[in-house]
């Protein structure tokens, strides 16, 4: 029988069978769909669920549309669990709905309305590298005592970054900072018992007072910073992270129009984690949901959860919406779907500890009532155990062997996590897992500088550009990045010390070759921009072919390519920059630990390792909480040096170690089974260590001790300081292979690449093997830089000048990694092409102006949320793509035009739709391909698809072709889609060799069939 569509988009049968699972309060949650309401939900009371039937029942019981849901959350891994659960439920409609972050939210919607973002369209991002630059120029040059300490005048740089963010993050700009500093001010002067007035210190005043004073001493150097700050962000026309969300709340309370838009367009807000939401974020649901006094604003949190703010802030939240919605139905859910009720008892005794003060609103109530967690289990309960150890690296053998016991009785290694306080704890938890095989991946932004393998190629580099440095020469000739044998290289350098020639020297004499490959790269760094260079240092050292024939070959290639990406943003602010200035430029991010990140891995067939925040929102059978030691789990051990009052409406004295204990209650409540807490009595330097005070207060009747001296009396040696070896990814494991695509899904260029050779799609697309951009490339990406700006700006009002356009497009230039011989190459290119590009456009141009349809262009729209169905394997494949320019037909039609820009010589229409000797349709198939995305988003129709061509054929014409696309088109593409999904999928494409001769790709995929 078929399941009955509803309202196009919810399935009946889907929604009422996980409905009807529901207890009485989650029902309460999902059916109350008008008007503000808000849902304490602890761990584990199925909250995602909630969320996604919520969005589900909306689009039942009401006529709106999925993409007049908005639906808010802290993490991007919050929004793909929240997305996936949602397709469960409605399936492919789910990707109408607007999932998002905070901050993806504002991003997305500053390119869409452009026009009302002046500061942020017209200036770039500012790295890690910019703020900390822009800091140490502002303390160095300014009038500052507390900030500049004598002999360590840069000692506060990253403490005055991280608390103007904070503060932007509150809302609190300079002028905001300042009135909380003359409200201090005002409180030191009208103190009544300021001054002792008898005893030893009769006369002097109170050390409190003494305190605020320089307090407030601080604050005013702090203002100064902050604002100087700013400027240096202005005048290298950068904003920062925190500036986001600051302008895009700015450009809401500035433009009715922009407001009353959006308003319009989220009739239904849901809000996840909000215990979590800072005040600028609050600011963003306060006015999306202020066109109504009763909104349909759905927000869901839970204090005990608040891992990223403190509890004053976090409480505060409750507050807030209480306070502004005074009818709001509060909902608490209690029943506990994932964990144990010893494990719930036990993480409730260490909560319990957490004391909330004394509060009159109605949200109180319910903060502080009885809310015990109840779980729906059957009580078959195993008690929480803990074990300590001699060592820490006893305790980490223990974890590996008491994972391998599980492993080997048939629990999947995803189903286990080992969380830990602190980054630096994996590498040695990862070694104590690979000393017994175990697969696993760390979760967490690791720097990539401190990778094995980029620590060995930056060691080539700074022995390149100082070859006469013994030290480093010889790390360089141990690194991966030489390909010859170790032994060889330590007999050499053994050999050496009985000489006192440089190593240079030594390798001219005993290794010739290696010899000639350092001398053409050092010369090759003296002529070429570092970002040519490096693309050069990957051909001649053969690394990245020989990185692929490894285990660790994915994992690796991602590597290379991020730290590729880095040399690039480095040669884009630095044209002329050679090899020498990188390594010096890696010298400054080393000196203040500014990480290259890389986020988590996938996890499927591994156990995790990850820290308690990044814990949040992840369940698994069975938890090991590692390290969980006094200073590193409680009283850890950090004093901010500014006190800044931010929230002096509610009472903020919570002591410190509070947040401490909700991070150990987070760990504790992602086990569905079974906890362990381990600790260890001494560090790898034999410093002695202390079990945490929360083990003696969780309370004992949920704790199992257990006894570990027949375990450590038994213990063979371990090696107690080993870091991990290279992970046992296979670069053609075909499950990984298939993990990955599904993940990426397909563009049009992965498609025709595809279509061109399998191989070239597997290296390019689906691995992303570092490459540079050629010349004609970066044209490429100027010019389209340059027209989006453009239509951005002239839809913001600015006039239809051709002098803007070239500007811009200078301006485009100067962001690429190129030298300025090239970049005044292509500027006399682009100039003479755009100029002519201009001239023939303009009065169209003038004329959608004058119309009003020329402000309803988007430019560089990306599409996102569509996918196709595999029918074999029961699979959506996600599709995505960027449109150059949408231009509607009529003002309110959805009939549109969707331009394609092309930076080569004009083609004839035949040659577009491949029917000559050396054409291939991939033009054709683009415009087809956009047709078919705009068919399944469904916001708008294509009604012809052209191609633009920047450059002038021979007879200095600026040509376009445009298309009608017929649903046949579209319907044999979409097959095509779907064949060639499967063939990736099932691994087929691994026998499919383009026909070219001699194709590298081809060759280069052949060699590592053996590693299947």
């Amino acid at each position: 029988m078929s399941q009955k569509p509803l309202n196009g988009a919810v399935e009946e049968s889907t929604f009422l069978t996980l409905y009807n699972k529901l207890n009485t309060m989650q029902k309460a949650a999902v059916d109350t769909v008008e008007g503000p309401v808000m849902v304490i939900a602890g761990p584990g009371t199925g909250k995602t669920t909630i969320l996604a039937l919520r969005i589900a029942n909306i689009l039942k019981k009401t006529d709106t549309a999925p993409e007049n849901i908005l639906a808010l959350t802290f993490t991007e891994s919050g929004v793909i669990s929240m997305r996936k659960k949602l397709t469960d439920i409605i399936g492919p409609t789910a990707y109408k709905v607007n999932v998002y972050t905070f901050h993806s939210f504002a991003t997305d919607n500053i390119k869409r309305h452009g026009e009302y973002f002046p500061r942020i369209v017209s200036s770039e991002p500012a790295t890690e590298e910019d703020q900390i630059s822009i800091m140490e120029e502002v303390i160095v040059h300014g009038q500052y005592t507390l900030l500049r300490p004598f002999g360590d005048q840069l000692k506060h740089v990253r403490t005055v970054l991280s608390s103007i963010s904070e503060m932007k993050r509150e809302k609190v700009i300079p002028v905001e900072l300042e009135k909380i500093i003359q409200k201090q001010e005002e409180r030191l002067r009208t103190a009544p018992d300021l001054i002792h007035e008898k005893g030893a210190y009769k006369g002097k005043v109170k050390k409190e007072y003494r305190d605020l004073e320089k307090e407030i001493q601080k604050q005013r150097e702090l203002l100064t910073a902050y604002k100087a700050y700013e400027e240096g962000l202005s005048f290298r026309k950068l904003y920062d992270f925190d500036d986001m969300l600051l302008d895009f709340i700015k450009a809401l309370q500035e433009h009715d129009n922009l407001l009353l838009d959006l308003q319009e367009t989220y009739q239904y807000i849901l809000a996840d984690e909000h215990q979590d939401a800072n005040k600028a974020q609050n600011t963003i649901l306060e006015l999306l949901a202020n066109f109504h006094d009763e909104p349909n604003l759905f927000i869901v949190g839970d204090e005990k959860q608040a891992i990223y703010r403190f509890q004053g802030a976090s409480l505060e939240n409750f507050l807030y919406f209480t306070r502004l919605y005074p009818n709001a139905k509060i909902i608490a859910l209690t029943d506990n779907y994932r964990s144990t009720q010893t494990i719930l008892d036990a993480a409730t005794s260490l909560i319990d500890r957490n004391i909330l003060p004394e509060k009159s609103d109605a949200i109180h109530a319910h903060l502080r009532a009885k809310l015990q967690a109840e779980s729906v289990h059957a009580s078959n309960d195993v008690q929480v155990k803990v074990a300590g150890f001699s060592s820490e690296s006893h305790e980490r053998f223990f974890l590996a062997k008491t994972i391998r016991e599980k492993l080997d009785g048939g629990t999947k290694p995803e189903e286990i996590a080992v969380i830990y306080r602190e980054n630096n704890e994996a590498l040695y938890i990862a070694a104590a897992l690979e000393s017994l095989d175990i697969p696993y991946a760390i979760q967490s932004e690791d720097n990539v500088l401190k990778n094995i393998l980029i620590q060995d190629i930056i060691s080539y580099l700074r022995a390149l550009v100082n070859p006469y440095d013994n030290t480093i020469l010889s790390k360089a000739l141990l690194s991966r990045v030489n390909d010859m044998p170790t032994m060889d290289i330590l007999k050499m350098l053994t050999q050496l010390e009985t000489r006192r020639a440089p190593l240079i020297e030594h390798i001219q004499s005993t290794l010739p070759d290696v010899y000639k490959q350092i001398e053409k790269l050092t010369s090759l760094s003296r002529e070429m921009n570092v970002t040519e260079w490096f693309g050069e240092f990957l051909s001649v050292t053969d690394l990245p072919k020989r990185i692929t024939q490894s285990k660790s070959g994915l994992e690796d290639i991602e590597l290379i390519s991020l730290f590729f990406d880095q040399i690039k943003k480095f040669q884009s602010r630095n044209h002329e920059a050679r090899l020498s200035d990188f390594v010096t430029h890696l010298d400054f991010m080393q000196r203040h630990n500014i990480r290259i990140k890389k986020n988590g891995t996938m996890t499927e067939g591994k156990v995790s390792l990850l820290t308690a925040h990044r814990s949040k929102g992840m369940e698994f059978e069975y938890v090991f909480i590692s390290g969980v030691i006094e200073g590193r789990w409680s009283n850890k051990a950090s004093r901010s040096f500014f006190h800044i009052p931010l929230f002096e409406d509610i009472e903020t004295e919570f002591e410190k170690i509070d947040d401490e204990r909700r991070l150990l209650y987070v760990a504790l409540t992602r086990a569905r089974k079974e906890v362990w807490i381990l600790y260890g009595g001494s560090n790898n330097e034999g410093r002695l260590l202390l079990p945490s005070q929360f083990l003696h207060e969780i309370s004992s009747d949920h704790l199992s001790q257990i006894n570990t001296e027949a375990f450590e009396t038994s213990l063979v040696e371990y090696p107690e300081n080993k870091l991990p070896k290279a992970s046992n990814k296979k670069i053609l494991d075909l499950d990984y292979i298939r993990e990955l695509f599904i993940k990426q899904g397909l563009s049009v260029t992965a498609l025709n690449n595809y279509l061109r050779c399998p191989s070239d799609y597997f290296w390019q697309n689906l691995i992303r093997i570092p490459s540079l951009q050629n010349r004609n490339q970066m044209y490429g990406t100027a010019v389209h830089n340059t027209l989006d700006l453009f239509f951005r700006s002239i839809k913001q009002n600015e006039e239809i000048h051709e002098d803007v356009l070239i500007r811009m497009y200078y301006d485009a230039l100067e962001k690429l990694p190129l030298t300025q011989h090239d970049i005044a190459e292509l500027r006399v290119r682009g100039e003479q092409s755009l100029s002519g590009f201009f001239k023939t456009n303009e009065s169209a141009w003038k004329e959608a102006k004058k119309n009003g349809l020329l402000q309803l262009y988007i430019s560089e729209m990306n599409v996102s949320g569509v996918s196709v169905h595999l029918p074999k394997q029961n699979l959506n494949i996600p599709l995505k793509g960027k449109l150059d320019l949408v231009m509607p037909l009529e003002v309110g039609s959805k009939n549109v035009v969707v331009v394609d820009y092309k930076t080569k010589q004009p083609m004839t229409r035949n040659e577009i739709e491949g029917n000559t000797k050396n054409s291939d349709g991939a033009y054709k198939r683009q415009l087809v391909f956009y047709d078919l995305l705009l068919d399944k988003q469904q916001e708008f129709k294509m009604k012809f698809g052209e191609l633009s061509f920047i450059e002038p054929d021979d007879q200095k014409r600026y040509k376009t072709e445009r298309f009608e696309i017929t649903d046949n088109e579209r319907d044999l593409l979409e097959q095509d889609i779907i064949r060639v999904s499967e063939e990736i999928i099932s691994g087929e494409f691994l026998t499919k060799m383009c026909q070219k001769k001699d194709c590298n790709s081809c060759k280069w995929l052949l060699s590592l069939k053996d590693t299947i």
